[in-house]
């Protein structure tokens, strides 16, 4: 059904939905692909230099991903999840890379809150 005319003047304008992915995003599915084959490898008992390397590969794709910019909150979110193992745990990096993650994360949210006393 078309409407037109004045009618269709008090329709509120609602933007196109597009389904333009974010470099963050991208890495973001090329590291949860990763770290689920080491899950897998780990779960078969895969001699641990093998899982070593492809650790490695994954820290490889988190620091391509944590250096992209974040273009929305998905992103920060994105970038979390990488960082903490999928919510399996928080890396102590010395704060090279949370760092990065913190400032993200106030710059999206733009809330001005100090999440990390500061040293951020």
């Amino acid at each position: 059904m078309m409407i037109a005319g004045p009618v269709a003047s008090l329709l509120p304008v609602v933007p196109a939905l597009t389904n333009t992915e974010t470099p963050v995003m991208a890495l973001f599915r090329e590291w949860k692909v990763a770290f689920d084959r080491v899950e897998d490898l780990v779960t078969d008992g895969w001699p641990q230099a093998r899982i070593n390397a492809e650790v490695d590969g994954i820290n490889r794709i988190l620091d391509r991903m944590i250096g992209a910019p974040s273009r929305d909150g998905r992103d920060v979110c994105a970038k979390l999840t990488a960082f903490t193992c999928d919510g399996e745990c928080f890396l102590d990096d010395d704060g090279r890379l949370s760092r990065l993650i913190l400032a993200d994360a106030r710059s999206v949210s733009n809330s001005g809150c100090v999440i990390d006393g500061g040293k951020g």
